[in-house]
């Protein structure tokens, strides 16, 4: 009798280890993906600011960028205007610095997150978004909890 208690809990963790492997598979892929879509973020924001600025010299400031290690929208707030200098001309490495500094309302910018569950924080040095989207996904999976009905939609297409 008890072997065969043992073999479902056996089985039962054998389960649970291979969903959870596969769990972690795919937050991996998302933040790579999400990570992806933050380097062209960057770029968007050069095009935004410099509108008119001609595709060589956009490809330089975003190779100086990556040479000065800016991987996401997170590390543009570390970028100073002279980093821009030996690229841009003066007055657009200024427009550009100070369209990276003023936009701290973006979740991009923010330096860190948190995670609550049944209105308790459990976690609140999470230090990147898609740090935190993850988490927020794989909460959800984890202790099966439902979506709530108001953002069901937004979740399941996010999800996807």
């Amino acid at each position: 009798m008890k072997s065969d208690d043992l073999k479902r809990v056996e089985l039962r963790l054998q389960t649970a280890d291979g969903l959870l492997r596969r769990n972690i598979s795919t937050t991996r892929e998302v933040r790579d993906m999400a990570e992806s879509q933050l380097l062209k973020n960057i770029g968007d924001v050069i095009a935004g600011v410099l509108l008119d600025l001609p595709d060589q010299l956009f490809e330089s400031v975003e190779d100086t960028l990556k040479t000065l290690g800016a991987a996401s929208t997170d590390d543009l707030k570390n970028i100073t205007e002279n980093d821009l200098l030996p690229v841009l001309k003066p007055i657009q490495a200024q427009r550009l610095a100070a369209a990276w500094t003023q936009n701290s309302s973006s979740c991009f910018i923010a330096e860190t997150f948190m995670l609550s569950i049944d209105k308790k924080i459990v976690n609140d040095h999470i230090t990147t978004f898609t740090s935190a989207i993850c988490l927020l996904f794989g909460s959800y999976y984890c202790f099966n909890i439902h979506y709530p009905v108001e953002l069901r939609s937004t979740l399941e297409f996010l999800q996807c």
